[in-house]
């Protein structure tokens, strides 16, 4: 089998480029996207509707994600520069729209931390999250949220 290219049938077909703007976005809203493409549904949870995610992102101008109609805005950290990370459930078909808002500045899935919470509670010295309410309650106890 022969690859010859025929030059003169090239020549006569010009080639046409397209500029595509390149916006990373977090590997799970990916799959997740990717998921939706091919026709996954996903089902309601406690927190979200049907074809509905939970994220979170570092926004700069908190009151406009809040205004967005394609956010059910949640927990909001304010972060001293102006910006937050704040939470929210939206429609994966709206996440590619969302993550390229001028003031949204990261864009994640967010994800449960169940796995570490054995270790959080052997730093603080419970030997249970029971033993927690018996020793004042949550407070003093610390909390955050990473962002990588």
């Amino acid at each position: 089998m022969s690859a010859e290219i025929d030059a003169g049938r090239l020549a006569e077909r010009p080639l046409r480029f397209t500029t595509i703007e390149t916006i990373t976005m977090d590997p799970r809203l990916q799959r997740l996207l990717a998921q939706r493409r091919s026709g996954r549904r996903f089902r309601a949870t406690a927190s979200t509707g049907v074809d509905e995610i939970a994220v979170i992102a570092e926004v700069s101008d908190v009151e406009a994600w809040q205004a967005l109609t394609e956010v059910r805005p949640g927990a909001t950290i304010p972060d001293g520069d102006g910006g937050a990370i704040v939470t929210g459930r939206v429609r994966v078909s709206d996440v590619e729209s969302l993550r390229g808002r001028s003031f949204v500045r990261t864009l994640k899935a967010a994800r449960p931390l169940f796995g570490s919470l054995a270790e959080t509670t052997r730093d603080i010295r419970a030997s249970s999250l029971s033993d927690l309410k018996h020793r004042g309650g949550w407070s003093g106890i610390p909390t955050g949220i990473a962002s990588v």
